[in-house]
């Protein structure tokens, strides 16, 4: 149990966050066989394309505001600079960051 998300989950235990991984909300919204937004990403993601940050981002507003709590483990976001732009455009009046992880280890670890 050394992977990210293991990780995630212990933390997100020990502080009381609520554990948001990103990989688990595009799956749960491809996985509704009635969502427009669903069907998107499946194209998207079948075509070998990554999913827009926009997209990524209204995923983890929606699922915020479903959860109603109030403190967030965001897992797999942002990766790049213009996930971090996007991020400040779409949520920067919604949210308050408070800090950002970064896990960076050998492959071997």
């Amino acid at each position: 149990a050394s992977g990210k998300g293991s990780q995630c989950d212990r933390i997100s235990k020990n502080y009381n966050y609520d554990h948001l991984s990103v990989g688990d909300l595009l799956r749960e919204e491809t996985d509704k066989s009635h969502s427009d937004l669903g069907r998107q990403i499946q194209e998207t993601m079948q075509n070998g394309s990554l999913v827009s940050s926009e997209i990524i981002c209204k995923l983890i507003e929606n699922a915020m505001r479903k959860n109603g709590k109030k403190n967030y483990l965001i897992d797999g976001f942002p990766r790049d600079m213009e996930n971090i732009d996007e991020w400040k455009k779409s949520m920067s009046d919604k949210v308050i960051l408070q800090c950002v992880l970064v896990f960076d280890c050998d492959e071997k670890v």
